[in-house]
């Protein structure tokens, strides 16, 4: 028979190997947490798209970027007169030809499109010539004829060219060139306009790109049978190519505007030197 002091020993020893099983159950529990915490490959959780913030306030995760579609860069028109290079034969000096009012600044080596015909057809290393118009007026056909040391004759024949401007003109013989060559000029004609900017300060032009060109009559006057004309361009005051392009608007009232899309004029690449025609309805 169990005397009361033993069965409190024995509470005690009991509750003193809860105590200590607690314990040793918290122990466990704080080294299994702390171990998760630092294991960076420690499950999370994956079936969820969002997360709760310890302050309740919902966090969605930021969407994978679409990617942004490439445009590809439209090239830039390139004017049809591909010319490949003009070699300039030496340093250009600029000499008046007597009774012309044309200064001759230097024969030029042309590789490139023909275009003193309309033909465009490739030519390798023909000649040409670079000419200034210094005369006061505007000339409205020019011819010069040289001669090489090698007895080459070599045509230069030009028109509508406005003055104080510059013109590359092409061989109307297509003559090959020869380096070293020195050159005689045997002929030269040339006529001008009384003025080619009087029926052109009547017609206001307008470039709406893709080679179309929009022309208003600004005069009070009816035009019977108009036309322009123009010629292409090597840089912003010289022009390449002797010849010069014409297009034909017709009838064009006073006041009115017609577009025109003519069959050698390049946006960016041609110039109109002038508009004529055949009349003025009274």
């Amino acid at each position: 028979m169990e005397t009361p002091a033993k069965k409190t020993n024995l509470s005690l020893i009991l509750l003193v190997v809860a105590v200590l099983c607690i314990v040793c159950a918290t122990i466990a529990f704080l080294v299994t947490s702390d171990n998760d915490a630092s294991n960076p490959n420690a499950d999370v959780p994956t079936s969820s798209p969002q997360a709760t913030g310890s302050s309740g306030v919902i966090v969605e995760k930021s969407p994978t970027p679409s990617p942004v579609p490439v445009t590809p860069q439209t090239p830039q028109p390139v004017p049809p007169v591909k010319y490949v290079s003009i070699t300039f034969d030496g340093q250009p000096s600029e000499k008046l030809i007597e009774d012309t009012g044309l200064v001759f600044s230097d024969i030029v080596c042309y590789c490139g499109d023909y275009l003193e015909d309309g033909s465009d057809e490739y030519v390798e290393a023909i000649y040409a010539v670079l000419l200034r118009n210094a005369s006061g007026k505007d000339i409205e056909y020019a011819s010069l004829r040289f001669v090489t040391t090698e007895g080459e004759d070599l045509l230069f024949n030009l028109s509508n060219l406005p003055d104080g401007r510059a013109i590359i003109v092409l061989d109307a013989n297509k003559t090959p060139y020869a380096e070293g060559q020195q050159y005689s000029l045997q002929y030269q004609k040339v006529t001008y306009y009384e003025d080619m900017s009087a029926l052109s300060n009547r017609v206001f032009y307008v470039d709406l790109g893709e080679n179309r060109l929009q022309l208003t009559n600004v005069s009070d006057s009816d035009f019977i049978d108009l036309s322009v004309h123009y010629k292409y361009l090597y840089n912003s005051n010289t022009f390449l190519g002797g010849i010069s392009f014409s297009g034909r608007i017709g009838m064009l009232n006073a006041g009115a505007s017609a577009n025109m899309t003519p069959s050698h004029y390049i946006s960016g690449a041609s110039e109109v030197v002038g508009s004529f025609e055949s009349g003025l309805l009274p």
